[in-house]
Parts: C-alpha cells; structure tokens; sequence
C-alpha cells in the first residue's frame, strides 16, 4: 500500500480548501440579497412579462426580479422568450426591451451609458445626452426617442423623434428624426428617410382588453407629401402580421395616413407601405401586444366570515391577475370604503393582517396593472367580522350553511314531465375548484348513491328518469379547494312525483345533461 509523503499531503490539502473556499464564494454569490448593493438606486422595473433577471455589477449570478424591483448602478438585465420589460430610471429616461434581448447600464460619470449585446430595445428620455455602445459602436442619442435592433450581423437605428450621432471611421455620422441607420459588422454605416414617421401605438406598445382591443394606428408621410391615391398603381396599406417577416397578414386594407383595427389578444407586427408604379417603400415595422385582462376573485376570508376575538390575525387571499402583479388591499370599517381602518400595497396575492380589533369589517382588493391608461381591477367588497366572544367559529361549517340556504331543490316535491330535467343549483363558493355532488333514494341503501358526478359550476342538470322513482330522495354537494381539501358536504332533500306516462319509458328516451361534467357513476 503506497503511502503519501508530507509534500503529497500538503497539496492535497491545499486543493481540498481551495475547493471549499471557491465553492463557498459561489453559493455566497448565489445567495445574496439582490437590494445589499453596494451602487445607488438609479431606476426601478415598472413593468415585465415572464421571466426577467438581472446580474448585480461584478456578480455571477443572475436572479429573477419583479415589478417595481430596484435597479443599481451598473446591473445587467435580460429577457427570455416570450418576455419584455421596461425601466424607468431616476432621470425620467424609459427603456423598453423586447424579448431576448440583453443591456448593461452605467451612470457613474454623469453621461448614462448602456451597453446593448442583443436584441430589441426602445429608448425614450428628455436627457440631452444618453450614450449606446454595440459591438464597438458608438451612438450619441439627444432629447427623443430613438429604436434599436441587434442581430448577429447587424444593428438598425431608427430615430422616431430627436438627433443622434453614430461615430465611424473618426467621424459623426448624423441621424436625424424619421431616418433609419443600418451598421454593419465590417463597420459599413448607411442612412435612409423613411416614407412614413409612425405616431401611434407607439413600438412594443401594449393594450388590456377582455374581448377585443380598437387600436387607433395613425402615420405622417414625410417623403413624398404629394403622393395621390390611385386605384391599382399609387396605393398605400396598412398590414398587421403575426410574425416580424410578415408572412403571416391577418389585416391589410387600402389606408390615408389612420386606421381603427380591432384585434383580439395576441402578438402583433405592423407597418404602412406604399405603392407608386409598381415599387414599394415601407415604414419601419412596430411591435404590438393586446393582452388579455382578467378578473380576480376574493378567496378568504369568505364572505360573511365570522372569527373569534382571540383571532386578531386574517389571512387574506385572491386570485392572481394574468398581467400584474401589483396588489393593494383596503380594509374599511363601512361598506361604501369611506372610512379605511388599513391599506397595503404588496407583490403578492396573499398577506396576514395582525391585530384587528373587535368588530366588522368590509375589504377588497385592486389589481393594478402597470400598463399606460390601464384602469385598476377590483374584487368584489366582502365582510367579515371579529366576534366578541372566544366561540370557535368552523370555516368549513360555515361554507356548508351557506350552501345548504342557496340549494334547490330542496324540502319540496318536484313533478317530473317529458323532457323537462331537473336542475340542481347552490350559491358558488369562492375558492372551490369543483364540487361533489351524490344522490341517494331513501328505499335503497343511504350509503351507495343512485348517481354522483363532478361540476365545475354551481349546479347539475339531470333528465336521466330511470332511476327517480316516486319517493324521496336525498342529495348532498361537497366544495373541493385547490389543494384537494374536501369541506363538509351540505344536504338536501325532496321528493319525486312521476306522471303515468313516464313509467314506461323505452331506454333511448333516456339521457343526461350535466354541464362541465368531470364523470359520472350510475348505479343499475
């Protein structure tokens, strides 16, 4: 057996705690707080979509941030697939990214600097001198707003409104508002006026709706102001697309210089071309996102919730928005939210309030979408109150009672006619993600039910005669919640008149109905 000298030791113990040490930095890296930043705050991330994250200064982690995170000097961010961002930094500038793209910003020497690798960005700011470097170049933006394109090979600049400089070859080269610059790996810069200066929507502009969106798109013509209009030779359109190469129209129509469209949620491409003699000039093409808005739901606590006052601490809930998420709950003593007892705004769709007093109270929640001319989205107010008596209310209870008030049928006879079902209903329980429902015939065994299925909704419709004999009969709903958790089952009950000419009913006039069925389980 070969035994290690004190030289092999030495080096062996010395590589063990190098490997220790590196590791040790890593997870120290990986772990700390993205806000311990040792730069100042220079901006803030006032929207995203989907997945964004940002690399601290020197660091080698990137981490996910969200809505309203801050952002120091000299961080890198990027998006993914599917993602966009925008920024607002202190000085009022705007940058909106597009996705996969990748920038690194600097305001140490008073000039802000981006660094732009790849991707689509806009930037917009009133700062008379913002400075852009790609690949090796070097691009002086003043007072406007200005749209960036990086590729493997090249990088296209559009100047929508104020000056810009690109340095080569030892000289400025100047763009001005309405020109497009291309810029090229072997340094080759050449300008062109665009036929067209686009007002609105802006680019990667993005527009709520709950159906469809009525975009107002609208242009100036800016090189060939006295181009008329003739049928079949000088035309000019407007083409919305679904990809950037515009091979896939879903709109184009013969414009002026605006046009209402109304588009259903999705990914949108635009431009404005025009024809004169069978040659084509197009507008740079913009980037458009309908989005769809969705309502949100009040979870706990429910509606008319009572707690005992050694509960001082609520635990609120609510669904998520598909866009935001931005949150602020309102606590009131009154329903008209007049007098408000508490108001937080938080990132998150659930939060405990502590140390409530004795007493009643109304809440609800706003979403608020961080999108230009988005209106805030609310829940439906609910109360709840804090008794004054240490009784131990059962939520699950509760849920029953309310269910068992709202069921129909219930302790009343029903006369079953041709092809008129009969349709079970009950108050909606928030947070319920399916409910329960059994039946069971008084003259057979209560423990084995003559019918039970699942429903989504609030009610069942059952026409299936062939098992609703005259008689009585019970039937129960239990409320099933997100995680499974099964509530206590509410019970009802009534009774069947069947007419004569029911009796004999051939089996091909039998069916059912039940809506947002899951399955069904017959008994024969």
């Amino acid at each position: 057996m070969r035994s290690f000298s004190k030289r092999d030791l030495f080096a062996i113990l010395f590589f063990l705690l190098n490997s220790i040490f590196f590791t040790y930095l890593f997870f120290t890296d990986v772990n700390k707080d993205l806000e311990e930043s040792t730069e100042d705050q220079i901006g803030i991330v006032t929207f995203k979509m989907n997945s964004i994250q940002k690399r601290p200064g020197a660091r080698m982690v990137y981490k996910d941030v969200y809505e309203s995170f801050p952002l120091n000097n000299k961080d890198t961010i990027r998006t993914y697939e599917g993602s966009d961002a925008v920024i607002t930094f202190n000085d009022g500038t705007k940058v909106k990214l597009d996705e996969n793209s990748l920038i690194y910003f600097d305001y140490s020497n008073g000039t802000p600097k981006i660094d732009f690798t790849e991707g689509s960005i806009q930037v917009s700011s009133k700062n008379s001198n913002i400075e852009l470097n790609s690949s090796g170049k070097k691009i002086n933006m003043k007072n406007g707003d200005f749209k960036l394109n990086k590729d493997s090979k090249n990088l296209s600049f559009v100047v929508n409104s104020g000056d810009a400089s690109i340095s080569h070859n030892g000289k400025d080269v100047k763009i001005s508002e309405s020109q497009m610059a291309k810029l090229n790996d072997e340094g080759g810069v050449t300008v062109k006026d665009l036929p067209f200066r686009l007002l609105s929507p802006p680019d990667q502009h993005k527009e709520l709706t709950f159906a469809r969106a009525d975009i107002h798109f609208k242009w100036i013509v800016k090189t060939r102001p006295d181009w008329k209009y003739e049928k079949g030779i000088n035309e000019r359109f407007l083409e919305i697309s679904k990809n950037k190469d515009f091979s896939n129209i879903v709109f184009s129509e013969v414009v002026n210089d605006s046009k209402m469209v109304s588009l259903p949620p999705g990914n949108y491409f635009w431009r404005v071309k025009q024809s004169e003699d069978g040659n084509f000039e197009t507008s740079e093409a913009r980037k458009l996102k309908i989005l769809q808005d969705s309502e949100i739901k009040a979870f706990t606590p429910l509606d008319n919730q009572r707690f005992p006052k050694t509960q001082t601490s609520i635990s609120f809930a609510w669904s998520k928005h598909n866009i935001s998420s931005n949150y602020k709950i309102i606590i009131s003593k009154d329903p008209g939210f007049s007098s408000i007892f508490k108001e937080v705004s938080l990132t998150s769709n659930q939060i405990l309030v502590q140390d409530l007093p004795i007493g009643s109270y109304y809440w609800k929640v706003a979403s608020l979408p961080s999108l230009e001319g988005a209106v805030p989205i609310y829940t439906l107010p609910r109360e709840f109150t804090i008794l004054d008596s240490d009784v131990v209310i059962d939520q699950e209870e509760e849920k029953k009672d309310i269910i068992e008030k709202s069921m129909t049928p219930n302790k009343e006879k029903v006369i079953i006619e041709t092809k008129k079902p009969i349709v079970f209903k009950w108050k909606d329980i928030d947070g319920t993600i399916y409910y329960e429902f059994k039946m069971y015939n008084e003259k057979s065994d209560s423990k084995i039910p003559v019918f039970q299925t699942k429903s989504k909704k609030n009610e069942v419709v059952v026409s299936d005669y062939s098992y609703l004999d005259q008689g009585k009969f019970f039937w129960e709903v239990n409320p099933v919640d997100v995680n499974g958790k099964k509530g206590h089952p509410a019970k009802g009950e009534f009774e069947i008149n069947v007419e004569d000419k029911l009796k004999n009913l051939k089996p091909e006039d039998i069916k059912i109905i039940s809506p947002d069925t899951i399955y069904r389980v017959e008994n024969e």
